[in-house]
Order: structure tokens, then sequence, then C-alpha cells
């Protein structure tokens, strides 16, 4: 027995409707120079503003997008490119850490846990928005000691944010 074309094209038609495709939210960024825009900032933990993000001089970027859509590669130009993986529309990027800080050998029964993190969110194919952001956070009797010391309070983040748009 033939199978028609038409029971063929009708069995593809429900599969995509079934949801076998990527649903309708589900894109990556455009390829190609994307540009930032005007920097938010948000000094939660009172370090004086944090670093990272910054370009040195143009504010653009180059994007390029693998081949199946789930990692893009973030080119300043100025250094090496940073990967990148999107999870939805939401996304993070290599260069993030994390580092713990003990202050027993300074006296104080504090460790501070420090994390970074490198990432952002698409709204559409052609915008979205790029952060670095710090958190700070500690285990141990004198912490609130330690964090008054640094003229902060634990736990806290500090974070930049920029919104960016294909070109």
């Amino acid at each position: 027995m033939r199978t028609s074309p038409l029971i063929l094209s009708l069995l593809c038609f429900t599969a995509i409707a079934c949801g076998d495709e990527k649903s309708d939210g589900d894109f990556a960024p455009q390829e190609g120079l994307w540009e930032r825009g005007d920097v938010t900032e948000d000094d939660g933990c009172g370090f004086g503003g944090i670093g990272g993000g910054d370009t040195g001089g143009e504010n653009v970027a180059t994007i390029a997008v693998s081949d199946d859509g789930e990692e893009f590669t973030i080119d300043t130009g100025d250094s090496d490119p940073i990967t990148c993986t999107l999870d939805d529309q939401s996304y993070t990027c290599e260069g993030g850490s994390s580092e713990e800080v003990d202050y027993a050998e300074y006296g104080y029964d504090a460790v501070a846990t420090i994390s970074s993190t490198v990432g952002g969110e698409f709204s559409s194919e052609t915008e979205g928005t790029f952060e670095v952001s710090l958190s700070v956070s500690c285990d141990g009797a004198d912490c609130a000691e330690v964090a008054e010391l640094s003229e902060s309070t634990y736990p806290c983040t500090s974070s930049k944010s920029w919104p960016i748009s294909a070109r």
C-alpha cells in the first residue's frame, strides 16, 4: 500500500503543531554586529561598582551562533571571544567564578563565598540584556563584623546591566 503525499503532509503538519519543532517563543539571537546601550548599575554590596563588561572603546560586538542554536560567542575584538549557552531565552557565559575567602587567619569565624556571573536574556532575536553580577554570602559567627569592616552587608549582590540590540 502506497502512502499518499497528502497523508504525509498531514502527518508532518501534525508533528509540528504538536510541538516536535521549536515553539514560537524559542529563538537564537541574530548573528552579526550588536550594540550595547548605557549601563545601569546596582551596587548592593557597596563596593563602589564592579568591573567587567567593558569593551574598552566602541560599544559593539559580533555574535556568532552555533549550528544547533544552543550556544553563541560574543567577540568584542579586544580579547578572546566568550562562549554563552542559551536556556530558553536566558543565557549564561563562561567567565563566571566562585571563590571562598576564609577570614580565620585574621581571627574571624567567617567564610565568605564570592560568586560572579556573566549572562543575560533575549526578548527577541534582535534585543536583549547583558549582565555582569557579583554576589557575596557568608557563613560563620563573625560575618556581620567582617561585612561591616568592608562597609557592606552580607548577603549582597552588585551588578551592571546593559541593553543590547542587533545593528
